[in-house]
């Protein structure tokens, strides 16, 4: 008796498992529908944030641009008016990568860590002494998880508040307490509101300006301590290109988040309606087996009556 039950049970639980693992039941597939429903609620109000968010940026970024270009565009008349030196096999480069402290931004942070990789990896290959300054939570789960040797120090939480100069200021004061011959900063500027590219400016040691007063004193006049006016200037500059490139990958993130949550959010409904004429199907199908059951048990009951 024990053999044959099993024998029969054996096809009913063989079938429950076909079932459950080839198909979703009607449940299953309510379920999916409501979580489609939420994610959809989700992504549509992070994108009206992102959108609210984007304009101000671009606001702020462009009002910055002509201030940070300007800087620029003396620091290298200076440049190239005094010579850079070369840098020598293990000197000292410091690294900036600038990235977001939150993510669901599309591919803004893995862009920029992947060009930071990049430009890492020729400074190891000219066997220079790096160091990694990370600006955003993004870039600091990275490095620590993957060169924490590297990883100096973090500043983060930026997105909290509109960012100004008095906090790119602080990250510069700290940053150059750390001695470097070179420092790198890499970050995304922004294009317009579907694309942004990844720059990188290289800035020579801060205390190059200084070093090079006799020079420097032959092609410009100074009105007061020379040494002194070059290294608040090298202070300055540096800091003024940390809060364009802050201010630019600002703009970048807020425009990159817009994008990726339109299109979450597209694809969240799209999901969303697929999962519903499905379920709409599915049920159809089995009011229409009853109702062929039932119209079936009828005409039999006839027939048996008749006879």
């Amino acid at each position: 008796w024990g053999v044959q039950a099993a024998k029969n049970a054996a096809p009913v639980a063989a079938s429950s498992v076909g079932q459950v693992r080839g198909k979703a039941t009607q449940r299953e597939t309510k379920t999916r529908i409501e979580a489609c429903h939420s994610v959809y609620k989700i992504t549509k109000a992070m994108q009206s944030i992102a959108n609210a968010k984007l304009n101000p940026a671009i606001a702020r970024m462009q009002e910055s641009r002509p201030m940070a270009a300007s800087v620029r565009a003396f620091i290298d008349t200076a440049c190239s008016e005094v010579q850079v030196p070369e840098l020598e096999a293990g000197a000292s480069c410091l690294v900036i990568p600038i990235t977001s402290d939150k993510g669901l931004c599309g591919a803004l942070n893995t862009k920029i860590l992947f060009k930071t990789m990049n430009t890492i990896q020729d400074l190891k290959e000219k066997k220079m002494k790096i160091k990694v300054i990370t600006v955003g939570e993004k870039g600091h789960k990275n490095f620590q998880s993957m060169n924490p040797k590297m990883l100096v120090h973090t500043a983060s939480h930026f997105g909290k508040t509109d960012i100004n100069f008095l906090q790119a200021s602080r990250v510069a004061e700290f940053v150059t307490q750390t001695p470097f011959d070179q420092a790198t900063i890499l970050y995304n500027k922004y294009i317009n509101r579907v694309s942004f590219t990844q720059m990188a400016h290289t800035i020579p040691a801060l205390t190059f300006f200084s070093e090079q007063v006799s020079k420097f004193g032959e092609k410009f006049e100074f009105e007061g301590d020379e040494e002194q006016i070059l290294k608040d200037l090298a202070e300055f500059q540096f800091a003024v290109q940390l809060y364009g490139a802050l201010l630019e990958n600002g703009a970048s993130e807020q425009s990159s988040r817009l994008a990726a949550m339109d299109n979450a959010s597209k694809n969240a409904a799209s999901m969303a309606l697929e999962l519903t004429q499905l379920f709409n199907r599915t049920r159809q199908m089995q009011i229409t087996a009853e109702m062929i059951e039932i119209s079936t048990g009828a005409e039999c009951c006839k027939a048996k009556k008749e006879e």
